[in-house]
């Protein structure tokens, strides 16, 4: 999408965390005593210029990300981004994306779920976990919207 969006806040998240994480790393000299501080942050998103031609007029919206937990309960994120769209012929969309994940931290598994909603209809959705295998010799990813299917992947991945 050629519109410029102020989302520079967006980017100093992860930095943000990284840079607490690696402090937190060398000072206790290991990446397995590293925890994240809870956390939520709203950020408003507005359009600074479209370019000629884009077919948008306007586009405003909000993006609101959330990490919480602990290195015992292990950490959830959930996120939720809407903008709303208006054209050159004043007719807007609504896009709504919400992701939210969950990974324990002792037995190495993750939860997620994704869903896509166009003018708060769902237009799509993914949803499944990954952990590793019996054995261990592979990570193991189910699938299990939008169908059922099952990934096997590097075990150190």
């Amino acid at each position: 999408m050629a519109e410029v969006l102020r989302l520079v806040p967006i980017a100093t998240i992860g930095a943000a965390l990284l840079f607490a994480l690696a402090a937190q790393v060398s000072a206790e000299g290991s990446w397995a005593r590293a925890s994240i501080a809870p956390h939520r942050a709203i950020y408003a998103i507005t359009m600074d210029r479209a370019s000629p031609g884009s077919g948008v007029a306007d586009m405003t919206g909000r993006m609101v990300y959330e990490m919480s937990g602990s290195r015992c309960k292990g950490y959830e994120q959930k996120m939720r981004f809407v903008t709303r769209m208006t054209n050159q012929e004043g007719i807007a969309q609504i896009n709504d994306l919400r992701t939210s994940s969950f990974e324990d931290l002792a037995t190495h598994h993750l939860r997620f779920n994704s869903s896509q909603y166009e003018n708060q209809k769902l237009s799509e959705s993914s949803q499944g976990s990954a952990g590793p295998s019996n054995g261990a010799t592979f990570t193991k990813v189910e699938l299990t919207k939008p169908s059922k299917k099952i990934v096997q992947l590097p075990y150190d991945i």
